[in-house]
């Protein structure tokens, strides 16, 4: 008997020393599907209080208060396994800011509804449902502005400054016969290159820098400029 309890307080002793299984953060995560967020955009800083009201039958109507979880991240736990499919409502109000978001049904799979822009036609804030946290994925980044999510909306990731916003050019003058092409969008070099002659002005035709030009011709109503005799006579003939 002495012996069976010695391997029994044995066995114990080695069970409580083994390490304690730790959930995953995301697995927590999924199983709380009760709690309900809200994320708030960058207008609402100010915003001090929130409300969550909620029906689960389309006729009781409850409101609970909403805790702020992280800048912007408003969250309120239903105590509920599964509330998709009720309906509910984000109201905030304090001295320098006022929300009301108009009814919305919590779809399956999504516990984070993020306020995306002002609905004039209803007098309220339209926005979209997503998982949170979300796993941003999708749209494209370019050199002045962040990808946009695909999943909750939000501005994510680095710079690509390889991917212009915009495909026009402003021209700086070198004084050397060349200039400088940079993008509008920005900044960026793309090339220093030399001085194109518009014949009509005597001007480089990109940066509008006075170009030297030896050969002139004039007509009853135009001047016409060229670095030499032959280019000048082949850009009028050209006109």
């Amino acid at each position: 008997m002495k012996k069976l309890l010695s391997i029994m307080l044995t066995i114990l002793m080695v069970v409580t020393m083994l390490p304690m299984a730790v959930m995953p953060a995301s697995a927590a995560e999924n199983e709380s599907d009760g709690v309900i967020y809200c994320e708030l955009g960058p207008w609402a800083g100010s915003l001090t209080a929130l409300k969550l009201r909620y029906s689960s039958d389309n006729s009781t109507i409850k409101d609970i208060v909403m805790e702020e979880v992280d800048y912007n991240i408003w969250k309120a736990d239903l105590s509920t396994n599964n509330p998709a499919g009720w309906i509910v409502q984000f109201l905030g109000s304090n001295q320098s800011a006022e929300l009301s978001s108009e009814g919305t049904t919590i779809p399956e799979g999504k516990n984070c509804f993020r306020i995306t822009e002002y609905n004039s036609s209803s007098g309220m804030y339209d926005g979209v449902w997503y998982q949170y946290p979300c796993t941003h994925t999708g749209g494209t980044a370019t050199c002045i502005t962040q990808a946009i999510c695909d999943n909750c909306g939000a501005s994510y990731g680095e710079l690509n400054p390889d991917n212009h916003a915009s495909d026009t050019y402003t021209y700086t003058d070198n004084g050397d016969g060349t200039h400088d092409a940079t993008y509008s969008c920005c900044g960026a070099t793309v090339a220093e290159v030399p001085h194109t002659l518009d014949v009509t002005t005597g001007k480089c035709s990109a940066c509008g820098a006075d170009m030297t030009a030896i050969a002139t011709v004039t007509d009853s109503t135009n001047t016409y400029y060229a670095a030499d005799a032959a280019t000048l006579n082949q850009a009028v003939t050209a006109i």
